[in-house]
């Protein structure tokens, strides 16, 4: 990640594209997750074990050496929220949807279709391993985004306790990818 003014330089001449993230973008990743979610943070650890644990869920937006975001997926059990902060299990067993773990933007790559991208990849990807669903929590008010994808919020399907940790707007959305 670099400044501002690089990125608006940057940015203004070419469009940034979702590539698979890897161990190498770590410093990257962590440091946007600290400028994006200061109220929700996760580790560097915690971010190699997502990495580790399901490598083809994790991109990066980047143009040249710039990155804008990151999306961190993998497979899960709905209507089960993974704690923030902390290493996933042993992979869940009859996994039935994709969770989209953390998906962060850069203010400047807002707006631009970057995360309707995002799910159109990630949708291959949970159909390449038969998931029926796509799962996430969504945090800072941007339900209205992920409907506008097709996800549907669920919260009275899941405990308070289970979204307190994502913060006082998390909503549980779920988009089934069987009649999309």
């Amino acid at each position: 990640m670099v400044g501002a003014g690089d990125q608006k330089r940057v940015f203004g001449k070419m469009k940034p594209v979702w590539r698979p993230a890897s161990l190498s973008d770590l410093e990257d990743i962590h440091k946007m997750a600290c400028h994006i979610h200061p109220d929700l943070p996760e580790s560097r650890e915690v971010i190699v074990d997502k990495i580790k644990f399901f490598p083809e869920g994790c991109w990066l937006l980047s143009l040249e050496d710039i990155s804008f975001g990151y999306a961190l997926s993998h497979p899960w059990r709905l209507f089960n929220i993974p704690q923030l902060n902390k290493a996933l299990p042993t992979p869940k067993a009859r996994a039935d949807c994709l969770y989209l773990h953390d998906v962060a933007l850069l203010e400047i790559a807002r707006g631009k279709n970057a995360t309707k991208q995002l799910v159109e990849r990630l949708t291959g990807i949970a159909y390449s391993h038969d998931l029926s669903f796509l799962a996430l929590t969504s945090v800072y008010d941007t339900q209205p985004i992920w409907q506008r994808l097709g996800f549907k919020p669920m919260n009275q399907e899941i405990s308070s306790m289970e979204l307190e940790s994502y913060g006082h707007s998390a909503n549980y959305m779920i988009k089934s990818l069987v009649n999309p």
